[in-house]
């Protein structure tokens, strides 16, 4: 929801809010791009920081409630502010090693493809979905691994990334329970939620916990894992 906001607030702030209420003709989006387009690169550079800063902030407060709830401790607001504070810089340095590792094996799987495009110029984008596939696998236990391991961010990576070289049929197990159970839940509480309205919210709720409960598998798994 606060996402949506700052969106709204980025289009309001550069006159391009009447766009996407369809309220202005499309001919003129182009000409108040090119009067705004510093402003709207500006505004957009921020939307991005924020949004990366912002999902740092939570991501701490979520992985502090979940070791609290895997070391069976009393769930307390100033233990999840300390660890926030403990664990936010390398969090930051986490999703830049994670973004970068994206970029540059995209970057290595266009420039392989580019030579032979003639023979898989029909299949690219199954080849940008599986790079996306492993690269989730490969990661997937980054997290944990940052928390329960007490490692630093680019430990954590290399460790999932091992891990899953070593033990790919567990780990795609784990990814393939979490994934299921996410997926017939969500299901079944938006089907609901199309034959009730009210359902709205509970789904939503739903939403967060099935992601809550995953992550609070992955880390019961490698806590479970002797390494």
């Amino acid at each position: 929801a606060s996402y949506v906001l700052i969106g709204y607030l980025i289009l309001h702030l550069n006159g391009l809010l009447p766009f996407f209420q369809g309220l202005f003709p499309v001919e003129d989006f182009q000409m108040i791009l090119e009067q705004n387009l510093v402003k709207i690169i500006f505004s957009l550079l921020s939307y991005v920081f924020v949004l990366f800063f912002l999902g740092v902030s939570l991501d701490s407060l979520k992985y502090a409630y979940l070791l609290d709830v895997l070391n069976k401790k009393p769930l307390r607001l100033h233990t999840f502010f300390s660890y926030q504070k403990h664990y936010y810089f390398p969090l930051v340095s986490m999703k830049f090693f994670t973004y970068l590792l994206y970029i540059i094996s995209f970057l290595i799987l266009f420039f392989v493809l580019s030579f032979i495009q003639d023979l898989v110029v029909g299949y690219i984008p199954y080849f940008m979905l599986g790079l996306l596939f492993f690269l989730q696998l490969f990661l997937y236990f980054r997290y944990q691994f940052l928390f329960l391991r007490k490692k630093k961010s680019l430990q954590s990576i290399l460790s999932s990334f091992t891990y899953c070289l070593k033990n790919p049929v567990e780990v795609f197990s784990v990814w393939f329970i979490i994934t299921l159970s996410g997926f017939i839940l969500v299901y079944l509480f938006n089907y609901a939620q199309r034959l009730d309205p009210n359902f709205v919210l509970l789904s939503l709720l739903v939403g967060i916990l099935v992601t809550l409960w995953g992550e609070l598998y992955r880390f019961c798994y490698l806590q479970s894992v002797k390494l």
